[in-house]
């Protein structure tokens, strides 16, 4: 009986870590193309029963935010991509401000913006630019783990409550502020797994984005990743950078602590991270290389937490590479 048991929860395993692809077809030109993705309200029922002070403090942010900003305004069209002028920048600050609602700074804030983010790793870290198919607009981060792939958080790719898969991305790395130095490139695939996509289930909460040209970059310049026993992790410094909702729009942020609990699936830190760091990498430093294991995902106050890279997760990012 119980190897019966465990055969099944193993199969269950295998098919939650299925891949599953979006692959996009279009009559246009490749450089008009568009095919994002989204970041979004995912935990606000949760936080709503944990911390209800939370929940509230969101409402009444958002609502603020609707009667200073007004009606909606137009955006302008730059070569393909999202031109960001004074009415843009603004658009912009109003998706990140409902996005810092979701996570949280534990304690202390202990974050520390990145300024060099021409330099390593911080070229690596990428700013996505993300729209849900109902028009939502919404902020991210990702990490190049190859010259066109970019790994993130399962909700930046597949939204359960704004349409499905994501209508488009534009991924910008090492974005500081109004700078791009290295470029900015739009999604042309997207990839989840069936543990995400079908079950909504955090546990599976990873995806990747295979990105067009656009990016002016060395293909070397990229994370290592890898599937690590838990006595590699434990005790080791994890490291974390994206681009949160509540600092200045496009601006990148620091911050690393011991990882305060390893489960099978997740990673949990008291690491400061805010709306928009979905998605950041998380890595130690193993025989001095950078290394990431793991995906930043979800934030609460007992604890901020992301997708553990196991095995078949380190799989199917070799796959995504390999597009």
């Amino acid at each position: 009986w119980q190897e019966a048991e465990a055969t099944e929860a193993g199969a269950e395993e295998a098919e939650a870590e299925a891949v599953i692809d979006a692959e996009f077809a279009s009559s246009t030109p490749e450089s008009q193309q568009e095919f994002f993705a989204f970041l979004a309200p995912l935990l606000m029922p949760l936080a709503k029963a944990v911390i209800p002070s939370l929940a509230g403090s969101a409402t009444s942010a958002l609502q603020r935010l609707l009667q200073s900003r007004g009606r909606q305004r137009p955006r302008r069209r730059e070569t393909g991509y999202e031109a960001f002028g004074a009415d843009e920048a603004a658009e912009e600050a109003d998706a990140e401000a409902a996005l810092a609602q979701l996570e949280v700074i534990i304690g202390k804030d202990d974050r520390v913006r990145m300024q060099n983010t021409k330099a390593v790793p911080w070229k690596r870290i990428c700013h996505l630019q993300i729209e849900a198919q109902n028009g939502s607009r919404f902020l991210g981060t990702g990490a190049l783990i190859g010259p066109r792939t970019v790994v993130t958080a399962g909700h930046c790719v597949f939204l359960h409550d704004a349409g499905g898969w994501a209508k488009s991305i534009t991924v910008s790395p090492g974005r500081n502020s109004g700078s791009f130095p290295f470029g900015r490139a739009k999604a042309i695939q997207l990839h989840t797994v069936k543990g995400w996509k079908d079950n909504k289930n955090r546990q599976y909460d990873y995806g990747a984005i295979t990105i067009g040209p656009g990016i002016n970059m060395s293909p070397a310049s990229a994370f290592g990743f890898a599937a690590l026993p838990d006595s590699a992790i434990r005790g080791k410094k994890l490291n974390t950078a994206g681009y949160p909702g509540d600092k200045p729009a496009g601006t990148m942020w620091y911050h690393g602590m011991k990882v305060k609990s390893l489960q099978p699936r997740m990673l949990v830190y008291d690491i400061d991270t805010m709306g928009g760091q979905s998605g950041s990498p998380l890595w130690i430093k193993q025989n001095g290389k950078r290394v990431q294991v793991g995906i930043h995902t979800n934030g609460m106050a007992s604890g901020n937490s992301g997708t553990h890279i196991t095995l078949p997760v380190f799989n199917n990012l070799k796959k995504w590479r390999s597009i």
